[in-house]
């Protein structure tokens, strides 16, 4: 979230500040599964999706 922020001082200066003031990421691990005839799915690699912000 980035927000805009005008400052004027006693003597007629302008300020404009910009800046972020939270952000926040996700990191995600997908889990590949194999489908088997009979019983569970078959669990044997992982890797990182992109993380996104």
């Amino acid at each position: 979230m980035s927000e805009r922020t005008m400052l004027v001082d006693a003597s007629g200066n302008r300020y404009l500040f910009d800046a972020v003031f939270s952000s926040s990421h996700a990191l995600n691990v997908k889990i590949t599964d194999h489908p088997v005839q009979t019983g569970a799915a078959v669990a044997d690699h992982a890797f990182i999706e992109p993380e996104t912000v």
